[in-house]
């Protein structure tokens, strides 16, 4: 090679590492050049969870490659997402991709996208069922006034108790372990194993406490403690609006619109937590987990911190969650999370009359009845929730409950209790 050859080998490679050099490290740092705006643009990353896994991913119309999935150097701007998966609904959504940002797409309480199940397979429990509930330790259901207990998936069905009397017009009041409260046209029993009592007529509202003891609101309005080994009751206040229980606190609204709490462990006298409520007819006290204090009187919600703050009106029904309060009405369902600095936040509001309705935190999805339908909404609070209908049923606005994972939804049709695998 001559010394000219060599001399022009060495100022083209050395061109070529100016050229490339900063190219390969700009490209490094997350720079491409953006041909839509003629200049370099600082990109974004895309990151890209389901359950279950192997979904392929869409942007704006062209494939990559299926979950998990991290996708880099994406100009900033909006894309068209979609996510597939045979034999499960699409999943769809407008994103925005900033620079040097790396944009997580996943439901409010999970790094995942939870994808359903387009045609869920179904699992017949029983017919005939008066009423059935759903708690951590199965899903509890009556039928021919006898007592069963099914795991949240529809299988093993097992016998707890039968009635030595026909239970007309009856339902379940509460189920845990083996004690279950019912309410029946001729009066409320309480069953645990081959026991079967039948409480006193003049019980209206009753919970079941520690050991042998229930609490009830009488027909005149007096709290009692009735003990279900020897039958004898104990008056805990003269007049009680509304009670609730938590492990062994009673709290009550008194007939002079206080709010008491009565620590029956400490064997302490009651204490009164706040004084002057608001009056009400209708009286509902809802604890949650972490023993925030809630008030639902005359359909105006309410929570008590050092004073009474109101929450929203009308509020028909209200129920604590995994992480603080479902409420609503029959256009509205909220979510209220007590450990949040913005808790109070709007899950869906329909013109269409709205039944039930869970929020699943695990998928991230509010359930809801409306009409014949059992619907699944996204909780998107950027309003581009994906709406899925679940199952159809015959009866309008059917009883139903969703297990804790989100993936079997149980429901009462006519007398037929059934069970679907939803995910």
């Amino acid at each position: 090679m001559t010394l000219r050859s060599r001399v022009l080998l060495i100022v083209s490679g050395l061109i070529i590492f100016m050229i490339a050099g900063p190219s390969i490290v700009l490209l490094a740092r997350g720079f491409r050049y953006d041909f839509s705006q003629n200049r370099i643009v600082k990109t974004g990353t895309l990151v890209v969870k389901t359950e279950p896994r192997g979904a392929r991913v869409f942007l704006n119309g062209q494939e990559l490659k299926t979950t998990p999935l991290i996708h880099r150097f994406l100009t900033p701007g909006e894309y068209s997402l979609e996510i597939q998966k045979d034999n499960y609904f699409p999943w769809k959504k407008r994103i925005t991709v900033h620079a040097e940002q790396v944009i997580t797409i996943n439901s409010p309480d999970s790094d995942e996208i939870a994808l359903f199940l387009s045609s869920p397979a179904i699992f017949p429990v029983a017919t005939s069922t008066a009423d059935f509930v759903a708690s951590e330790n199965g899903i509890f259901y009556l039928r021919d006034s006898t007592i069963y207990r099914v795991d949240q998936g529809g299988k093993n069905s097992s016998l707890l108790a039968t009635s030595a009397q026909k239970l007309t017009s009856a339902r379940i009041l509460s189920a845990n372990d083996n004690r279950i409260l019912i309410k029946a046209a001729d009066g409320t029993y309480y069953f645990s194993g081959s026991r079967q009592i039948r409480l006193p007529s003049d019980f209206g509202e009753v919970m079941a406490g520690s050991g042998e003891t229930l609490y009830a609101r009488t027909a005149k309005g007096e709290l009692v403690q009735f003990d279900l080994f020897a039958s004898t009751r104990e008056p805990v206040a003269n007049s009680a609006k509304a009670f609730a229980l938590f492990a062994n606190d009673l709290y009550y609204i008194s007939g002079k619109n206080e709010l008491v709490l009565h620590q029956l462990a400490a064997g302490i006298a009651p204490r009164l937590l706040a004084d002057g409520l608001p009056q009400c007819v209708n009286c509902e006290i809802i604890l949650t987990d972490d023993k925030q204090i809630f008030l639902l009187l005359d359909q105006t919600l309410y929570k008590l911190n050092h004073e009474l703050e109101k929450i929203n009106s009308p509020v028909t029904y209200a129920y604590k969650s995994p992480d603080g309060l479902i409420y609503g009405n029959n256009n509205e369902v909220w979510l209220y999370r007590t450990l949040s600095s913005l808790p109070n936040e709007l899950l869906t509001r329909t013109s269409q009359k709205i039944g039930g309705a869970i929020y699943n935190k695990k998928t991230g999805y509010l359930f809801v009845s409306e009409g014949r339908e059992i619907k699944a909404i996204e909780f998107d609070g950027l309003g581009q929730a994906n709406v899925y209908t679940i199952a159809e049923t015959k009866n309008t606005e059917p009883k139903f409950s969703v297990n804790e994972d989100g993936t079997h939804l149980t429901y009462l049709e006519g007398g037929s209790l059934i069970t679907l695998q939803i995910r």
